[in-house]
Order: C-alpha cells, then structure tokens, then sequence
C-alpha cells in the first residue's frame, strides 16, 4: 500500500453500524422472535440487526403472504369461466377483430 496508505490506516473511524450484522445474529434475533420470547423490535435491537430484514424474514417464516398490486376485480369462479368462453370462441372472436381489422385498414 505504500506510505500514504500505512499512515490512514488509524484514521478512518467509521460512522454508521449499518452492514455491520452477522448472519447468524439474524438467525438467532428470527428464532427468538419466531418463538414469541421477544417482540421483532426488541429482537433487532439486541442482536444489532436491521428491523425490516428481520421483519420479513420473521413474516416469511410465518407463512403470512401479502397481496401486492391493486385489488381483485373478480373472484376466481368468474374468472374461469371467462378462461373457458374465450378458449371455446376464440376462433370466432379472433376472426371478428381480423374482419374489423381489414376493414379498418381498407377505408383508410
């Protein structure tokens, strides 16, 4: 590293604990918490882990999966039969939007 490099070597001090957590603390921080001795909270804070990371590792765990994106619109009942109309017609409905199709591009 050379001289400059010897000579900062005892001066960097870092400022944050951020990244500065084990894999194994999360282990354990998950396991406690999975078993309800700590809250997920109190668990990070002890094991010096970052909240969220545990929090989705606690909820993944638990089985729990959230709905992501916008609401459904319709129940899984209509939207198979929806499935099954359109594989029944869709011969027929793509031959409609081909008709319609050539028509609209004929009258341009």
């Amino acid at each position: 590293m050379g001289r400059i490099g010897s000579c900062l070597s005892g001066w960097f001090v870092r400022k944050t604990k951020q990244g500065q957590w084990t894999q194994d603390n999360m282990r354990i921080a998950a396991d406690k918490a999975l078993a309800k001795q700590v809250t997920i909270r109190k668990a990070a804070k002890i094991y010096n882990v970052p909240y969220t990371s545990l929090q989705k590792r606690v909820t993944f765990s638990r089985g729990v999966v959230k709905n992501r994106g916008g609401q459904q619109t319709m129940d899984r009942n209509t939207e198979m039969k929806l499935a099954n109309w359109l594989t029944i017609y869709q011969d027929v409905v793509l031959e409609s939007l081909q008709k319609l199709f050539e028509s609209t591009v004929l009258n341009l």
